[in-house]
């Protein structure tokens, strides 16, 4: 079972991102807006996300609900790295074009949050990095998902830095 996205506008995000290069498209989101305390720390900056995964070969999609603007805008400035987003697209009230978008993209790199349901239901390969106490959907210490196969779980060692995550992460993104 899948959840079903409009292919139409997948295809038109994926060209308008990338055109016909043969970039990896990825979508990154960074940090979830939950405040369940038992979730532990589940976000990093945008500059240390994006420094631990950063390919030259790749083309990145916000796909981050709530105001990031200021924070996509600073990479660009101080590191060069463009950060693409879709103003057409609410992150956080548009499931159905944020799906299609999500479709688009080669790969996902994610906290858990919205973003990292739906790639599953998608069938996105997905990157998800995981605290120490993650929700028990996800298991304790394996790394697979037991209902999304897409999924591929990278768990912090415990008051650790995400930096070990973020570099395996680029390992993979670089296959």
């Amino acid at each position: 079972f899948r959840l079903n996205v409009d292919q139409d506008k997948s295809k038109e995000y994926r060209s308008k991102l990338i055109g016909k290069t043969k970039r990896k498209l990825i979508g990154i989101s960074w940090k979830s807006a939950s405040k369940n305390k038992n979730m532990g720390n589940r976000f990093i900056s945008l500059e240390q996300f994006i420094k631990g995964i950063y390919l030259p070969n790749i083309c990145f999609v916000s796909l981050q609900y709530g105001e990031v603007d200021k924070e996509i805008d600073s990479i660009k400035k101080e590191y060069g790295i463009e950060i693409n987003q879709i103003k057409e697209i609410d992150n956080f009230n548009d499931i159905d074009k944020l799906s299609s978008l999500i479709f688009a993209c080669d790969e996902i790199v994610s906290f858990a949050n919205i973003t990292v349901n739906l790639a599953g239901a998608i069938g996105t390969k997905c990157y998800t990095l995981l605290d120490t106490n993650s929700t028990w959907r996800f298991g304790v210490n394996n790394n697979y998902c037991y209902w999304f196969e897409s999924l591929k779980l990278f768990r912090r060692i415990k008051h650790k830095t995400w930096d070990k995550c973020l570099y395996e992460i680029r390992k993979e993104l670089h296959t």
